[in-house]
């Protein structure tokens, strides 16, 4: 009896030794850099859901203007464009 008791041990204790414990990837905790960029410009950044659920973040000025945030990002638009955001 202590022999199969023996004998199970090492058989359970042989296939742990198999096992590995996958390291947690850590996650990205970055801001979006368009929405940062806006802010630090002195705009509002708001995400917008169009109407055929797809979202999109649009750059709102105090001059009542608007960007796409990354269009903004990119300089392909300026705040006093007044630019509609039309999706």
């Amino acid at each position: 009896m202590k022999k199969t008791l023996l004998l199970l041990s090492l058989i359970a204790s042989a296939s742990l030794v198999g096992c590995k414990t996958l390291p947690t990837q850590p996650t990205a905790n970055m801001a979006n850099p368009a929405a940062t960029y806006c802010v630090e410009h002195g705009g509002n950044y708001q995400i917008t859901t169009n109407k055929d659920g797809s979202q999109a973040g649009v750059c709102h000025f105090k001059n009542g203007s608007q960007c796409d945030g990354w269009e903004y990002l990119r300089g392909e638009c300026k705040p006093a464009a007044k630019k509609p955001i039309l999706y």
